[in-house]
């Protein structure tokens, strides 16, 4: 038997953190399927206005403000105790950092809220520094290019 685990989570392991899903049948997009735009790359680069109710809709997400659950808590001892060697997440809520996993084992598929990119010089921003200004500047963009 092997003492070495790999684990890959998906929302589930966060909605008891009060994140919704978004496929499920209470989730974001079951429920309010015009959120779809939210995560929809074109609308986002095309379209000033889905723009920013894509950035204000982060900006009033239960993320921000959600704990991690006894799940995530348990995969930080599976860690402290030398067992996980991977832990694969489709989720971008940084639960797993938050609950104290290592970035040495966490490999966020989909980034994390905590940090944004330019989509064309990829340009690292703080989400939460955005999130700050956001009243001043609904429609971030990238201050290296001046654009999006």
């Amino acid at each position: 038997m092997s003492k070495k685990i790999a684990v890959f989570t998906g929302a589930g392991i966060s909605t008891s953190a009060g994140i919704p899903d978004f496929r499920g049948p209470d989730g974001v997009w079951t429920k309010h399927p015009e959120q779809t735009k939210v995560y929809d790359i074109e609308a986002f680069l095309c379209h000033e206005e889905d723009r920013k109710y894509s950035w204000r809709w982060q900006k009033e997400s239960p993320v921000w403000t959600a704990q991690p659950g006894t799940a995530h808590k348990a995969l930080v001892k599976l860690e402290q105790a030398g067992m996980l060697t991977l832990l694969a997440t489709q989720n971008f809520d940084a639960l797993h950092e938050k609950a104290g996993n290592s970035s040495d084992v966490i490999v966020n598929l989909h980034g994390t809220i905590g940090t944004s990119h330019c989509m064309k010089c990829h340009a690292k921003y703080d989400t939460a520094d955005i999130m700050a200004n956001l009243d001043n500047e609904p429609d971030p963009h990238c201050h290296r290019r001046l654009s999006y």
